[in-house]
C-alpha cells in the first residue's frame, strides 16, 4: 500500500500522540451502557420469578410440592428452567414446560 506524504505524516502523528481522553465522559458513557443493560436483566429476572412463583404455586394447589417450599423439594419434583436462544426463558417440569415463555430484549 502507497499512502501519500500527508497521510504517512498525520498516521505517524496519530501514533506518536497520546489520545487525550475525557474521564467524565467515557465514565458517563460506561454507566448509561451498564444502566440499560441492568435494567433489562432485572425485568427479565423479575419477568422469570414472577413465573416462578406462580408454577410453585400451583404445584402447591396440585399436591406435587408438600409442606414448606425448598429448592431441594422444587428440583426433586422435577422443575427446573430452560433457556433457549431466539426463543426464551420458561420453567419446565419433568421437560414439559409448564410457565410462560419470557422473551429475552
Amino acid at each position: 500500500m502507497n499512502l501519500s506524504e500527508k497521510d504517512q505524516q498525520s498516521l505517524t502523528d496519530m501514533l506518536q500522540e497520546p489520545l487525550k481522553a475525557d474521564k467524565e465522559l467515557s465514565d458517563k458513557i460506561i454507566e448509561s451502557i451498564h444502566a440499560e443493560a441492568k435494567e433489562k436483566l432485572d425485568r427479565f429476572y423479575k419477568s422469570i420469578d414472577v413465573q416462578a412463583k406462580a408454577v410453585i404455586n400451583q404445584a402447591k394447589a396440585d399436591g406435587i410440592i408438600v409442606g414448606r417450599i425448598s429448592k431441594k423439594k422444587v428440583t426433586a419434583a422435577g422443575y427446573d428452567t430452560c433457556f433457549q436462544e431466539g426463543v426464551g426463558a420458561y420453567i419446565r417440569r419433568n421437560g414439559v414446560r409448564v410457565s410462560e415463555i419470557v422473551v429475552c430484549e
